[in-house]
């Protein structure tokens, strides 16, 4: 379980952007790893409450506590989020065999989306948990023999602080309430647990991750302070992982490493990939034992992994298909807490709680579409402001509807439009 855990965390997107990280912020590279492991954390107290609903998934969770109508929606909702998150898998495979093969971007996206639904297809819950944890040792060995080339060099190098003027506490305070939810709440997590044998598997399972998650997130960091020291400047949309492999390993030690990275583009691909299509199904057959739902969630494989493949056509960036995630992840806790506010109307204290939980998801995804853009662009997109003056609006009147509004203000233009830079006209005062 511990394995499978590992494999599901360390997908090619949280290696290379824990790298690609590292080489613009130095240390502080490391907190997306350390995010994971403080979602873990969190998530430990609550196996005692969570115990009780083993052979059930996140929206059976829901079902159970709020109704049938929440379950139906988390089903539906969740899915749409992770598809993100599987395309961002097929983006890094893609960069992996555009170096191993004669293969452009576009090739490459199309060749891992169709391998991942292939092996998906043919697999299940088990049979993935069993080959996640071969993967896992790919994944390590790849990344300590990289380490292990490199480490001498690193010693060397001084570079910026695990907090810094590049990324301070506030932009931990954002990384944390982001990703470690993913951890926290997340449905590919709850399906490995609640595969454990017994509680006793459960907690042994998350201290081991967290006590290897820690370690891993200075090393990712480490590999990326080392390209920022000896490959200067290079293209935003280059991996530093797979450039740091092509240009300074030998052949043997980077071997090892696109193997690493191909296994962990694989086992957290396939574990998205297979949770979201059932969950999906659950939205329209409840018994997911039953074979239509098997049928159902086969087909939903397809479905979904080439909708991934588009999205890792057209977005081309690999944070940014995890922060489409997060936004759609607000988005959805939004819906969550309108669902209840409809056939809950008498528990106000619930209501008040998931309205801030809803103000707090979005504000966080707000923030971080700011840094990003900011980032990317030097200038933020301007409907984040009156998302501004909305959220001061919700201070002094905790309603709904203002929380829907600031995400529609925010992200509802995203969902619309193509992401292209030269047609955006931009405004100085």
């Amino acid at each position: 379980i511990a394995g499978s855990l590992l494999a599901t965390i360390l997908g090619s997107s949280a290696i290379i952007g824990s790298v690609d990280f590292a080489y613009n912020v130095g240390w502080a590279g490391s907190w997306l790893m350390l995010s994971a492991a403080i979602g873990l954390i969190l998530l430990y107290p609550l196996l005692k409450y969570l115990n009780k609903f083993q052979g059930y998934n996140l929206p059976e969770i829901l079902g159970k506590t709020y109704g049938i109508e929440v379950q139906k929606l988390a089903s539906f909702i969740i899915p749409i989020a992770w598809i993100g998150i599987v395309a961002s898998q097929i983006m890094g495979a893609a960069k992996i065999i555009m170096i191993l093969c004669p293969l452009n971007y576009t090739q490459g996206v199309w060749l891992s989306g169709v391998v991942f639904i292939i092996y998906t297809y043919m697999g299940g819950q088990l049979s993935i948990i069993k080959t996640d944890f071969i993967q896992l040792l790919f994944i390590l060995f790849g990344l300590l023999a990289t380490i292990g080339y490199i480490g001498v060099d690193i010693k060397e190098i001084h570079s910026l602080g695990i907090i810094n003027n590049k990324f301070n506490y506030i932009d931990v305070l954002i990384l944390i309430l982001t990703y470690s939810t993913t951890c926290l709440v997340g449905p590919d997590i709850y399906s490995r647990l609640f595969c454990a044998r017994d509680m006793k598997v459960m907690k042994n399972s998350i201290i081991i991750v967290v006590l290897v998650l820690i370690p891993v997130g200075f090393i990712l960091a480490a590999i990326g302070i080392y390209g920022a020291k000896f490959l200067g400047e290079i293209n935003n949309n280059s991996s530093i992982l797979l450039i740091i492999a092509e240009k300074k390993l030998n052949k043997v030690t980077s071997i090892f490493l696109y193997f690493g990275l191909l296994s962990a583009v694989i086992s957290s691909a396939d574990t998205t990939l297979l949770t979201a299509s059932s969950l999906f199904s659950q939205t329209f057959i409840q018994d997911l034992r039953s074979k239509k739902a098997m049928l159902l969630t086969r087909i939903m494989v397809v479905i979904l992994g080439i909708f991934s493949i588009i999205i890792a056509l057209y977005l081309k960036n690999i944070l940014g298909a995890l922060l489409m995630a997060v936004a759609i992840y607000s988005g959805a806790s939004i819906m969550m807490s309108g669902i209840n506010m409809l056939i809950n109307r008498n528990d106000n204290q619930l209501q008040n709680i998931m309205n801030w939980f809803s103000i707090s998801m979005t504000t966080a995804a707000i923030l971080e579409h700011a840094c990003i853009e900011t980032n990317r662009k030097g200038v933020f997109d301007l409907e984040i402001l009156p998302a501004v003056y909305l959220i001061k609006s919700f201070l002094n009147t905790p309603k709904l509807s203002i929380v829907a509004m600031i995400w529609l203000t925010t992200f509802g233009r995203h969902l619309i439009s193509t992401n292209n830079d030269a047609k955006e006209v931009k405004f100085f005062i």
